[in-house]
């Protein structure tokens, strides 16, 4: 199996060799990336499958640049604060990246942080039709046509549903935290907006006939069916 590769965005230390090395034994091949290098588009964050910004929390240039620089590239992005609070992980969420960390934490929650980021970031080829069954349920998703088939019956879904579905479906059986469907699915960035995600969720799964395609995981969000055997 080919290993997940990280462009790692940080100013060099003692405790960058050490971090490096951790996660190298962890199965992650790792590209240094100068802080310096991120704004020209460096060779590492093109060919690494995701980028993990560490830094101070109150060094946010860094982590806006390699914000940007995914946003460029269409890589996903870890924020990895060296200090900081809940105040600062949810400020480096709206600057952009898709998953963020302040202390305290682990080298192991970070190491299988990025795994589970680099399973979420492989989605199905636009182009294509892929279905699942769930029991003797069939459910098909069209993107090229912007539809979800039920039994070959179209689903009435509303474009925030549709979303939702396609995201979700996307990342396979991957935790989806509640902050990722607001801001990829509904444009949404503010927590008092918390509570519309699963209101769509609720009324996603009354069209889907069974709570089953979508599973909580509670405290953080949903993953699509665990069950669902994929065609």
């Amino acid at each position: 199996m080919k290993p997940v590769t990280v462009a790692v965005v940080e100013k060099q230390t003692k405790q960058s060799s050490l971090f490096t090395q951790y996660l190298e034994d962890n199965g992650i091949e790792v590209f240094p990336c100068g802080p310096d290098k991120v704004v020209g588009g460096a060779r590492e964050l093109r060919d690494a499958d995701l980028v993990l910004a560490r830094s101070p929390a109150d060094e946010t240039e860094i982590f806006r640049a390699s914000a940007s620089a995914c946003r460029q590239f269409g890589k996903p992005l870890i924020a990895v604060a060296l200090d900081g609070s809940d105040a600062e992980r949810t400020m480096l969420l709206r600057m952009g990246a898709d998953d963020a960390l302040t202390p305290p934490y682990s080298m192991e929650e970070v190491a299988l942080r990025i795994h589970s980021l680099a399973r979420r970031s492989v989605a199905p080829n636009a182009s294509e039709r892929w279905t699942w069954m769930l029991g003797t349920d069939e459910l098909t998703l069209d993107d090229e046509k912007h539809v979800a088939l039920l039994n070959g019956t179209p689903l009435n879904l509303t474009e925030a549903q549709w979303g939702i579905l396609r995201f979700l479906g996307a990342h396979g059986d991957a935790a989806v935290s509640r902050q990722q469907l607001m801001e990829r699915c509904l444009s949404y960035s503010d927590n008092a907006y918390d509570r519309a995600v699963d209101t769509h969720i609720k009324n996603l799964r009354a069209k889907l006939g069974s709570s089953d395609w979508i599973g909580t995981v509670r405290g953080y969000g949903y993953r699509f069916s665990w069950s669902a055997k994929k065609l």
